[in-house]
């Protein structure tokens, strides 16, 4: 007789969450994806990333590839929040931000030499929130990426979890913090 395996059903439908998420990324004004962003947001808080390594016909999708897949989507995320209408959040910026922050405090110290590869803490300083427009790049949907309370505050919540991390990551941060 074989061994029949049982699976907890969060390591079947994560894995076909996180393969929504590009596809969330290109409709960055959809109004269903703030709920998406809360379901994986709360599953990822709540351990389930674990069973990504136990997960069936998801060999190839860890916690480092989830990771390397949200900043990607992250960093490359156009600008859509304008000056004009700031009532109109970027509702996938926000869950793109919210999600990598969890992703960061559930994998701890473990992806910090990523996180400064990647030059996350960089980016979400200067193109997510101190970006300054130029003669060439300036109108309703000038920098920096995030305009909206919402945006900023989860940008600023981004920055402090990477900063709680590793020492490295801090001390980055405090080092653009006292250039500006």
């Amino acid at each position: 007789l074989q061994t029949l395996q049982l699976f907890h059903p969060i390591s079947f439908f994560l894995p076909i969450l996180f393969g929504f998420l590009p596809k969330v990324n290109s409709s960055p004004l959809v109004w269903s994806t703030e709920e998406y962003f809360t379901l994986l947001q709360q599953l990822v808080s709540r351990d389930a990333i674990r069973f990504f390594n136990a997960s069936i016909g998801a060999d190839s999708v860890t916690e480092q590839f989830i990771i390397e897949q949200t900043l990607s989507l992250l960093i490359s995320h156009p600008i859509c929040e304008s000056r004009k209408a700031p009532e109109k959040e970027d509702k996938t910026l926000i869950g793109l931000l919210r999600l990598t922050k969890v992703l960061i405090e559930k994998t701890n110290t473990q992806f910090v030499q990523l996180y400064l590869e990647k030059e996350l803490i960089e980016i979400v300083f200067y193109s997510m929130l101190f970006e300054i427009p130029t003669e060439f790049n300036h109108g309703p949907l000038a920098p920096p990426k995030c305009k909206s309370t919402t945006a900023r505050t989860a940008a600023f919540e981004l920055l402090s979890q990477l900063a709680r991390t590793a020492v490295p990551l801090y001390r980055q941060l405090l080092a653009l913090i006292l250039k500006e």
